[in-house]
Parts: C-alpha cells; sequence; structure tokens
C-alpha cells in the first residue's frame, strides 16, 4: 500500500460546513444592508409622492379645478397640487403614516413658510438625512418632491 496524501472527503465537507456556519454569523456584522434598503424605500416613498402629486394635478385639470376635484374631499387641493399636510398626503399616495399613538410605517412633520411636509422612517427624525420632502404648490411655483438618503 502507498501513503496518499490529501483530504478525505468527510474532511472536506465539515471544513465547508465549518466555513459555512462562520460566514452565516460573521457576515451580517460586515454586510449592513439594511441603510440600502431603507435608502430605496424612501426613495420609492418619494416616487410614490411624486406620481400622486401628478396625478392630482392632471386631474384637477382635465375638469378645470385646480383647488378641488368635487371627490367629496374637502381642501385636498392647492393650486392643483396635493396640501402639503398628512390627510391629504395620505389620501393621494395611500403612504400609512404614524400619528397620535396609532401605528405607522413613516413619521412626518409639517411645516410652514413655505408649506412642506417631510417623511421619515418610524425611530427617525427629519435631521437624520433619511428623508423625503414635499414642498406645497404657491402661485409661483408648482409642488416638489425631494429626498435625502445619506442618513438611511
Amino acid at each position: 500500500m502507498r501513503k496518499v496524501n490529501g483530504f478525505t472527503l468527510i474532511e472536506l465537507i465539515i471544513v465547508i460546513i465549518i466555513l459555512g456556519v462562520l460566514a452565516v454569523t460573521a457576515a451580517p456584522k460586515f454586510i449592513d444592508i439594511s441603510a440600502d434598503a431603507q435608502g430605496a424605500t424612501m426613495k420609492g416613498v418619494a416616487g410614490a409622492i411624486n406620481s400622486a402629486k401628478n396625478m392630482a394635478y392632471a386631474s384637477a385639470a382635465i375638469k378645470g379645478k385646480q383647488r378641488d376635484l368635487g371627490l367629496g374631499i374637502t381642501d385636498t387641493l392647492v393650486f392643483g397640487y396635493p396640501k402639503a399636510n398628512k390627510g391629504s398626503i395620505e389620501q393621494w399616495t395611500e403612504i400609512s403614516l404614524h400619528r397620535d399613538g396609532k401605528s405607522g410605517d413613516f413619521d412626518f412633520k409639517r411645516q410652514t413658510s413655505p408649506a412642506k411636509f417631510i417623511i421619515f422612517p418610524n425611530g427617525m427624525t427629519e435631521n437624520d438625512d433619511c428623508l423625503v420632502t414635499y414642498v406645497q404648490a404657491t402661485a409661483t411655483t408648482i409642488a416638489s418632491v425631494s429626498f435625502t438618503i445619506t442618513g438611511c
């Protein structure tokens, strides 16, 4: 009999299993994809608001009613675009907003001069740079949507 140098199949399988277990337990510590997911979610929210504002304006322009569509929703439009408030944003986008102890996926803050509606993930604030900002239309400007995801 001659002596064979090398590893047996069992030894190789055991090493592969050990490396797999180490990779599964160590990889999440080095790879944090939650920030990427949260950033993508905020981009999706911005897209939803942008689409909603464009659809609202198109509907209002077709009907010649840039202030109210007559849908039983009072005061939801300003110059044909949704108002920068919770009711209007929820109505036009169906985004679930958190308020007064009720659950929601996002929290928000409303500002005036100019009217802005800021949406950010629950557990964060508008200072965390993970947000979507909707600026209400004025007599001289159209509504705008922007997002910041550097802090997600």
